[in-house]
């Protein structure tokens, strides 16, 4: 794994995506409790909480992943607040990645070398 970087860094990398995505006041929040809570916690680095206050949630290990599947997992976690708007609440994780694909151009592919499904990674078009 590279070496981490700073949460100051990593809330920059991700408000630029934010901006990007026209997604306004949140809170970013790093927690255990998202690894805790997941059905894989090897692979458990982010969740959305989409409510009056769109809450992103992240491990404080993600930013320890290298850069292709930290932005993956970051541009992942928006495309669950606008398939939320788009869809609804019961939209999928795939739903999620098609949204943010068309959003930010790039390809989101799944890392196999990570549990489970594998963990999101972008590929540029």
């Amino acid at each position: 794994m590279p070496r981490c970087i700073s949460e100051t860094r990593f809330v920059d990398e991700f408000s630029m995506l934010l901006r990007e995505a026209g997604i306004g006041p949140c809170r970013v929040i790093f927690t255990d409790d998202v690894r805790a809570e997941a059905p894989i916690p090897k692979r458990a680095f982010a969740d959305t909480l989409c409510s009056d206050v769109i809450e992103f949630r992240f491990a404080p290990e993600a930013r320890c992943i290298p850069y292709d599947c930290r932005q993956g997992v970051m541009m992942h976690e928006i495309g669950h607040v606008l398939a939320d708007k788009a869809l609804g609440p019961n939209h999928t994780e795939d739903d999620a990645d098609r949204v943010a694909v068309d959003l930010f151009g790039v390809e989101i592919t799944y890392d196999t070398s990570w549990p489970g499904k594998g963990l999101q990674r972008v590929r540029r078009r």
